[in-house]
């Protein structure tokens, strides 16, 4: 299945949230290292979360937006969804993470998340299955 298409009958069972812009401290996808991160182009990231869908398999997903002065577009960017390989699983989790950091062309180390932001992420350890 490619990353634009969606089988009616792979329907999403849980979604973990890591990071969402709109966030406020304290709230569910707000990460204090990356929230008020601008990379130095004029990119930025909306959400940054993973899907496990109800036959098991998972799905990470990234919202890249670009900013032209005060508006927002996905002219150059928008939703980024790649699976996660099934014997990724088997690896020590700090591989795992390092693996799922690279999926999108590695467009989530563009933002600079980090193998520690993941794991700060109270309950992603239990979600992925280690």
């Amino acid at each position: 299945m490619s990353n634009k298409q969606k089988s009616k009958s792979k329907l999403p069972s849980t979604i973990f949230l890591v990071y969402d812009m709109r966030a406020k401290e304290g709230e569910n996808g707000y990460l204090p290292t990356i929230h008020d991160l601008r990379p130095e182009s004029d990119w930025w990231c909306r959400y940054y979360q993973f899907t496990r869908y109800n036959d098991d398999t998972y799905e990470m997903q990234l919202d890249e937006m670009e900013t032209f002065g005060s508006s927002t577009s996905h002219c150059g960017g928008g939703v980024c969804y790649d699976p996660i390989p099934k014997e990724w699983f088997e690896l020590p989790y700090d591989e795992f993470l390092e693996k799922v950091l690279t999926l999108c062309y590695g467009v989530a180390k563009r933002f600079n998340f980090t193998v520690e932001d993941l794991k700060s992420k109270t309950g992603l350890k239990e979600f992925f299955g280690y």
